[in-house]
C-alpha cells in the first residue's frame, strides 16, 4: 500500500511557489465569474458528458494560465503547451452534472505540478465561494483557515465519501456521494468526511483529484491507488481509483474493503458501476 507523510512544517529553504498558488487563485476566480455568467449550460454536442459551461469555463482557464506561461492539461481540452517546466492539471467544473440539475456541488480545480510533483493546488467550490488551497509542504486552508483531517482511526466509525457503488454491504458507519471528487477529497482534508473511496474503475482522470489530494496530503491525510498506478501520471488517457483517509489505520482498512470489492481485470472490459464526477 502506497501512503503520503503526515504534512510538513514550513521549510524556510524550500522553493517560494507563493507566486504559482496566487495565479491559480486569479484563474479559479475567474472561472468561477464566467460559468456564472455563461448564457447556455446545455449539451455542447463535442463529445459525451461535455457541456457548453465547461467549454466557457476551460475556455478562462486555458487563457488565463498560458498567459502566465504555464503548461496546461485540461480535462476539457487536453495539452497546451509543452516547454514550461510546470505543468496545470484543470478540471474546469468538476461535478457538471450537479450544476446542470440545480445541485450545489460543483468547483474548480487546478493543481500546478513540476519534475518533483504537485507544487501548489485550489479548488474552489463554485457555489460557495469557499476556496482550498495548499502549496506543497506549507499546509493546507480553507478561506485561510488552517486544515486538518480527522482522526478516526476504525472504519466503523467512520463517515466515508464514496463516487461510484460498491457491489457489497460498507463497514462503515454512513457513506456520502456527492458528485464531486474534488470537493470530497476537501471534505476528507477538512476533517468532514474521514474517508474516500473510489468505486469506479478507470473513470476518473488526474484532473478530478490532483488539486485535492495535495489539499488531502498538506492536511495531513494518507492516500493509495486501487490497483498500484501512479495517481499522478499527466496523460489524458491514464485513469485511477483513489483511496484518501486522514489516518493510515483507517486507510489500510478502506483499501482492504475495496479490493475486496473488485471483480475481474481493472483494465478489461467489466467496469464497476460508474456515478459521474463530470
Amino acid at each position: 500500500m502506497q501512503s503520503t507523510p503526515e504534512a510538513q512544517s514550513s521549510d524556510s529553504t524550500a522553493p517560494d511557489f507563493s507566486a504559482v498558488l496566487n495565479v491559480l487563485r486569479m484563474c479559479a476566480f475567474a472561472v468561477r465569474k464566467a460559468v456564472f455568467e455563461a448564457s447556455a449550460w446545455s449539451i455542447a454536442g463535442t463529445r459525451a458528458h461535455q457541456y457548453r459551461v465547461d467549454l466557457v469555463a476551460d475556455a478562462v482557464a486555458v487563457d488565463c494560465l498560458t498567459r502566465s506561461g504555464m503548461d496546461v492539461l485540461s480535462e476539457e481540452s487536453g495539452h497546451h503547451g509543452g516547454a514550461a517546466g510546470m505543468t496545470v492539471v484543470v478540471d474546469p467544473v468538476d461535478g457538471t452534472n450537479n450544476a446542470i440539475r440545480g445541485l450545489p456541488w460543483f468547483a474548480t480545480s487546478l493543481c500546478a505540478v513540476d519534475a518533483g510533483g504537485a507544487v501548489a493546488s485550489v479548488v474552489l467550490d463554485l457555489t460557495s465561494g469557499t476556496l482550498y488551497d495548499a502549496i506543497r509542504g506549507q499546509g493546507a486552508r480553507a478561506n485561510g483557515v488552517p486544515l486538518a483531517t480527522s482522526s478516526c482511526e476504525h472504519v466503523a466509525d467512520a463517515f466515508v465519501g464514496t463516487s461510484g457503488a460498491p457491489e457489497r454491504a460498507v463497514p462503515w458507519s454512513s457513506t456520502r456521494s456527492i458528485g464531486s471528487i474534488a470537493l470530497a477529497l476537501c471534505y476528507v482534508a477538512a476533517g468532514s468526511l474521514d474517508g474516500f473511496v473510489d468505486f469506479d474503475t478507470d473513470v476518473h482522470g488526474v484532473w478530478d483529484y490532483a488539486g485535492a489530494l495535495l489539499i488531502c496530503h498538506e492536511s495531513g491525510a494518507h492516500s493509495t491507488e486501487t490497483f498500484g498506478r501512479p495517481l499522478m501520471a499527466l496523460r489524458h488517457e491514464a485513469r485511477c481509483s483513489p483511496i484518501v483517509a486522514g489516518t493510515e489505520s483507517l486507510l489500510a482498512d478502506l483499501q482492504r474493503f475495496r479490493t475486496g470489492s473488485v471483480r475481474g481485470d481493472p483494465h478489461g472490459d467489466g467496469r464497476s458501476t460508474s456515478l459521474r464526477n463530470d
